[in-house]
């Protein structure tokens, strides 16, 4: 607890050194369990509480920020004596000496002495046996370029994955960027460096490889590869796109913004938000291109203005950890259609859900189609 004083590690139950992705996946299963709208397990209280513990987390500047004050308020706590102030000489022990080597037996001794033995043993097979791997990428490798230098890194776009052959089991993770592909050249039994895989990317896992911490992946329908098991996550392709959306999501929308926009007028058009959880709604026009779309925070109203006029076709969907960069819910996304356009006077107020009674029920909607614009 001197490591997590207001209890965020715990309630997304990780540990205080776990990296982001560890924290966005606890939050989604954790999601699953919380969310008001889930049967049984679902407690608005608790799900709000696990939300303002993920906005900490998944923020760097503000998890630092958390992890400085926890050691700061833990160093605090310590007694004087434990910081090596001298207590007062009525209450100090008297000085004991300090462990040796001599003092080690000798089976501590002959264990170091095999240790040293199969590490020397393996750096000889390292040296004579396979060689290290080639930094030589051919043309035809599945290879994506560094990021353009002449880009601010916080301007740049996230690269999207790779895309392979076969039906994908796995995904890379976004530990240490891109993750490297190897191939066993037939001569010289070699490994040689065949290209770099973005993170998230799906794979097909065929095999363990025979030298341990390898795994092979298809790479195309008669290339294969290899790379390091732990770079590996299991899930298939939707898996793989959550996991990007997720880490890629960006800072949380605050209730009421305008998230995107085209075009500008004297329109306006309020919205309700009737569930316990974030909502967004999306305005499309006759070319189903989409002219607005509005986050909503939980049971939150309001009126968005300078809107275009015209006929609409609105879609809300509901979800947790909205992605700026797929435009989508990340987790727990659900999406619905209202069936016919109508202009925006018609529309006020637009109240989501609709009433069990109204005229127009919604139409389910698949989340790719909702996440389009």
């Amino acid at each position: 607890m001197s490591l997590d004083p207001k209890g965020y590690y715990a309630l997304l139950d990780v540990l205080p050194y776990a990296t982001q992705a560890d924290i966005a996946a606890a939050y989604r299963r954790q999601a699953r369990l919380l969310h008001p709208d889930v049967p049984k397990t679902g407690n608005s209280d608790d799900f709000i509480a696990v939300k303002q513990a993920y906005d900490v987390l998944s923020d760097p500047n503000r998890r630092r920020a958390y992890d400085r004050s926890a050691r700061k308020a833990a160093l605090d706590a310590i007694e004087p004596e434990e910081l090596g102030i001298p207590m007062a000489p009525d209450l100090v022990e008297p000085p004991m000496r300090r462990p040796r080597l001599s003092d080690l037996p000798i089976a501590v001794w002959c264990g170091f002495g095999l240790v040293i033995a199969v590490c020397a043993y393996q750096l000889v097979v390292r040296m004579t046996g396979t060689a290290p791997p080639s930094v030589s990428i051919p043309a035809t490798a599945p290879s994506v370029g560094p990021s353009d230098p002449t880009t601010p890194p916080a301007t740049q776009a996230p690269r999207q994955p790779s895309i392979l052959a076969g039906t994908p089991n796995h995904y890379t993770v976004p530990t240490q960027g891109q993750a490297t592909v190897w191939r066993v050249e037939a001569d010289t039994n070699r490994l040689v460096v065949i290209g770099q895989l973005q993170p998230f990317t799906p794979v097909q896992a065929l095999r363990l490889f025979r030298q341990p911490g390898l795994m092979e992946i298809l790479i195309s329908d008669t290339d294969k590869g290899l790379v390091q098991a732990a770079r590996l996550n299991a899930g298939n392709h939707l898996a793989a796109r959550r996991a990007f959306c997720t880490y890629h999501a960006g800072p949380s929308p605050h209730g009421g913004e305008v998230l995107r926009q085209r075009g500008t007028g004297s329109k306006a058009l309020a919205l309700h938000n009737r569930t316990a959880g974030p909502a967004v709604v999306k305005l499309r026009d006759r070319a189903g291109s989409t002219v607005a779309t509005i986050y909503l925070g939980p049971a939150e109203e309001t009126r968005v203005t300078g809107l275009p006029d015209g006929t609409y076709r609105a879609e809300y969907g509901f979800g947790e950890v909205w992605s700026r960069t797929c435009n989508g819910f990340a987790v727990s996304a659900q999406a619905w259609r209202m069936p016919s356009f109508r202009s925006l006077a018609a529309l006020t107020p637009l109240v989501i859900p609709p009433d069990a009674a109204s005229a127009e029920q919604p139409i389910e909607l698949p989340d790719q189609a909702f996440n389009q614009d």
